[in-house]
Order: C-alpha cells, then sequence, then structure tokens
C-alpha cells in the first residue's frame, strides 16, 4: 500500500487476473456510483484485456479511505500507435468497441479522488510520456482540465460515441399517429414490397442458445457487405470476434441481452 494522507491510500496491480480475483468488490463499488454501466464492470474489463490487451502492462489503481474503496480504474501502460514518434503512454481499457469508460468513483468522493489521482499520476507516472484517455463522458473526474493541469504530462482523448435514440412517450399508437403522413404510407408500401418477396418475421432472441445464434447470424450479415470486403467486419478479426462472443454469452448469461433479427424466408 503507498500511503496519500492519514488513512488514504492506494494500490497498483500489474496483472490483469486482478479484475477477476476482486470482481464482487470492483462491482460492488460501481453499484455506488452514479454512472454504473456494464462497460465498467469488472467482467467486461476482464474480455477486454483478454482479447485487446497485448504487448502492454496493466496498471490497475485502487484507491482506498481507511481499507474502503473509493474509486477503481483499469489503465495499462504501453506504446501509443498514433505518434509519429514512439510515446510511453497511459491508456484506459478501451478501444472502438468499448463505448463508456473511465474512473469508478464512490457517488460523494469526487473531490476528495480528484486531489488524489493527481498525487498518484504524479508519483508513479515519471517515464509516461502521454496520458491518452478515450471514450471519457464530460464532466468525469478524468475529463477535467485542472486533473490534466496538476498532472503536469501531456494528455489526449476521444470523447465517446453519442447513441442515438427515439423518445416515445405514451402509447405506440400515439407516437404513430404523430408520424408525418407521407413517412407513415412510406413505410407501409415498403413493407408490402417485402412481403412479396416471401415470409416476413420479426423476431427476439432472449435466451442463451437464441442469442449465440442471432449473433453469428448478424456477424455473418455484417460480414456479406461493404465491411466484409474492406476487411473492416467483426469476422475478419479474430480478437475482436472473440471478444463480441465473450460479452454476448456473460451478458445472456445474467439475463441482460437482447437481439432481434428481420428475417426474410427464414433469412436474416
Amino acid at each position: 500500500m503507498n500511503k496519500l494522507a492519514p488513512n488514504l491510500h492506494y494500490q497498483i496491480f500489474t496483472t490483469a487476473s486482478f479484475l477477476e480475483q476482486a470482481e464482487k468488490e470492483w462491482n460492488a463499488l460501481l453499484r455506488t456510483c452514479q454512472e454504473n454501466i456494464p462497460f465498467l464492470r469488472s467482467e467486461w474489463l476482464s474480455a477486454w484485456w483478454l482479447c485487446f490487451g497485448k504487448n502492454a502492462r496493466p496498471f490497475i489503481l485502487i484507491l482506498c479511505d481507511n481499507h474502503k474503496w473509493i474509486a477503481a480504474g483499469a489503465f495499462y501502460q504501453g506504446r501509443f500507435q498514433y505518434a509519429p514518434s514512439p510515446m510511453s503512454a497511459l491508456q484506459l481499457f478501451a478501444n472502438g468497441h468499448s463505448y463508456r469508460s473511465g474512473l469508478i468513483v464512490r457517488t460523494g468522493h469526487e473531490r476528495k479522488v480528484k486531489s488524489l489521482l493527481a498525487q498518484v499520476f504524479q508519483q508513479e507516472l515519471q517515464q509516461v510520456d502521454l496520458i491518452f484517455l478515450r471514450d471519457v463522458p464530460e464532466g468525469s473526474i478524468l475529463s477535467g482540465t485542472d486533473l490534466r493541469r496538476a498532472i503536469g504530462c501531456k494528455t489526449g482523448s476521444i470523447a465517446p460515441m453519442l447513441s442515438p435514440f427515439i423518445k416515445i412517450e405514451g402509447s405506440w399508437e400515439d407516437y404513430w399517429a404523430k408520424l408525418r403522413g407521407h413517412f407513415r404510407a412510406n413505410l407501409r408500401r415498403r413493407l408490402r414490397k417485402l412481403q412479396q418477396l416471401g415470409e416476413i418475421r420479426f423476431t427476439l432472441a432472449a435466451d442463451e442458445q437464441e442469442i449465440a445464434f442471432f449473433l453469428q447470424q448478424g456477424l455473418n450479415l455484417e460480414a456479406s457487405g461493404w465491411k466484409g470486403k474492406m476487411g473492416s467486419a467483426i469476422l475478419a478479426n479474430r480478437e475482436t470476434h472473440k471478444f463480441y462472443h465473450t460479452i454476448a454469452d456473460w451478458a445472456a448469461a445474467h439475463g441482460w441481452l437482447r437481439l432481434f433479427g428481420l428475417f426474410l424466408n427464414n433469412r436474416m
């Protein structure tokens, strides 16, 4: 343990297996946070490291107050791939398949953690050229400019993807009635054309076996288009393929995952 102040200390773990060993404590801390999301759970981070963490050194940080966890973050140290010259960087367990990342902080301890984090980085990152943070939402402790200034190190970031959604209030019939008449007519016309080609079926997959089948069908469908031709489909990369299957198996086992498929003559 490394002491920062009376009753305050931190630990750094350099093996990713710590995430599995401390799964109960990690996820219990996450449940106390304002942003309790799957992308910060121990299982997600373990799967990410298994598939994408090659040639890097884990830097898993735990901050404690009287031996109680108040913050945790999964980082790694490695080479920054996008620099014109080699750079040593501290990065979060995150890439283009992560969507959200950040530091887990117990609610009510944000100001204290921000101060402690600057101290930890100053002590531990003497040989790091860059701190690169991706998929960190605005307002996060890691996104603060004052923290970056206190660290005294070059920083870089990529903003998280904003997922589009349609807000529906009231019943489906109320929502449908508010759509423009031309748009509704266009949808009905396209549905009729599709039905002329054969049997149409829109299906929900909820149990583990159905989800595994739907996932593979969906990945095959993605690879059949331009992504397959360009080599950017999930099936084109063994690690990415493994990651999505691992995450799907885990989420399905918890009853958290739903997949929807539109089939024409039993073909997705």
